[in-house]
């Protein structure tokens, strides 16, 4: 049996949202076999190879740049300033920027600060386009405990997360010092991220500390 043609898995529908049916696309390599895709002209004029059943769910409506525009128009409609990105920005800056704030000495007193792009309505909207929308049930969260809130150190975490996370960033005592992961590191020669994976894993803070990190055909491989 002739397999299907990409128009007749579409329905025999060459149209969807922005994106018009133009032919075969490459197939998309898979564990067990190549799957099939259709190749598809946006109206905006990029053109893009989908699976056809993922665009004939709707799952797909253009190459993305709809949901680009969209995002664009949610941060930029007055301003932003009703939305839970807004309200995360402003409590971002009020602790560490505002020293009548109640968390202030927790944030600002400690030297934890916003980075200067993001200061300001400009910022804000930088900020904005960055960390994207904010997910249900999650705020901003510093991935490095220790660096201020900047680009490439924050994102939307939910409060397991955050709390994993600063118990991995608290100091650890060994050998009767108390240093966090990332002096542990520099002292040890270790690698930070290989630390703070083994506690993670519930290893005890020697095992962490002092087992060497196995190398396999030049490259680290992490004992478990």
């Amino acid at each position: 049996m002739a397999k299907k043609s990409i128009l007749e898995l579409l329905g025999g529908v060459t149209r969807f949202g922005r994106l018009t049916l133009i032919g075969e696309g490459e197939p998309y390599p898979s564990a067990s076999r190549p799957l099939r895709r259709g190749r598809f002209l946006c109206d905006c004029g990029q053109i893009r190879d989908m699976m056809p059943s993922k665009v004939r769910q709707g799952v797909y409506i253009s190459c993305g740049c709809a949901q680009a525009e969209a995002s664009r128009k949610r941060f930029t409609k007055h301003g932003g300033y009703r939305s839970p990105e807004y309200r995360s920005w402003n409590a971002m800056m009020q602790r560490c920027h505002n020293p009548n704030s109640t968390s202030f000495g927790r944030y600002g007193a400690k030297g934890i600060c916003v980075a200067p792009e993001w200061h300001g309505p400009e910022g804000f909207k930088r900020f904005a386009v960055f960390v994207g929308p904010r997910p249900n049930g999650t705020t901003i969260d510093r991935i490095d405990g220790e660096r201020g809130y900047e680009p490439g150190n924050v994102r939307w975490a939910s409060p397991k997360v955050q709390q994993n996370n600063r118990a991995i960033s608290r100091l650890i005592e060994f050998r009767g010092e108390a240093m966090n992961t990332r002096d542990w590191s520099a002292r040890l020669g270790m690698g930070k991220n290989t630390i703070d994976e083994r506690l993670r894993k519930g290893w005890s803070v020697e095992r962490a500390l002092t087992e060497p990190v196995h190398r396999c055909g030049g490259n680290v491989r992490k004992t478990a």
